[in-house]
């Protein structure tokens, strides 16, 4: 063990030193049982030795972070037994930011096929779903059907009255409809 590795993990030297990572570092859901433990070994052949591995741990503090493992093989030329290295980096930062940026494209897809009123589908929902559909249903030799549902005097409903009611019609319209519609249906709001 090395400084770097006392403060990222939160033990000290005398706490780590002899004992197993395996034992402290992984979370008590992941850990493995005593047996397990005491029976692991490096297997040399499996190739994980040439790659890295990420982690989550758990710091002395019960802090949960992502390490990310490499590992170097020191083989003595004694013909002593080989030993293993373990590099260890936190990338908690990193992880944590992938996991944001990949939220927020779902997110900004789901925003850019949804509409923002009803919450139902819109026309660019509607144009991939219909050429999925189409190209499914042209190789099976079926037909596709399509339901046009016009709010007949929405309009007067919006402008008489204020914009709460006039958005509300819309909206009970969607709900009807997300109830009705089901298999592979899509409701939309065009």
């Amino acid at each position: 063990t090395n400084p770097a590795y006392l403060r990222m993990t939160g033990y000290s030297a005398e706490e780590i030193i002899g004992r197993c990572p395996l034992e402290i570092l992984l979370p008590p859901e992941d850990r493995p049982s005593a047996e397990e433990i005491g029976n692991f070994c490096y297997d040399f052949e499996s190739g994980i030795l040439n790659s890295f591995e990420i982690v989550r741990n758990v710091r002395k503090n019960g802090e949960y972070f992502w390490n990310q493992l490499s590992f170097a093989v020191v083989d003595y030329e004694d013909g002593s037994e080989k030993k293993v290295v373990v590099i260890a980096r936190d990338v908690t930062e990193q992880i944590e930011r992938e996991e944001a940026l990949k939220r927020a494209r779902d997110d900004l897809h789901k925003r850019a096929e949804t509409d923002v009123l009803t919450g139902l589908s819109n026309r660019m929902k509607l144009a991939a779903f219909l050429a999925a559909q189409l190209a499914i249903m042209g190789e099976r030799g079926q037909e596709i059907g399509i339901l046009h549902i016009a709010l007949d005097q929405f309009k007067q409903v919006n402008a008489t009255l204020v914009h709460a009611a006039g958005d509300a019609v819309p909206r009970h319209a969607a709900e009807v409809l997300r109830r009705q519609v089901g298999g592979p249906g899509l409701a939309c709001a065009c």
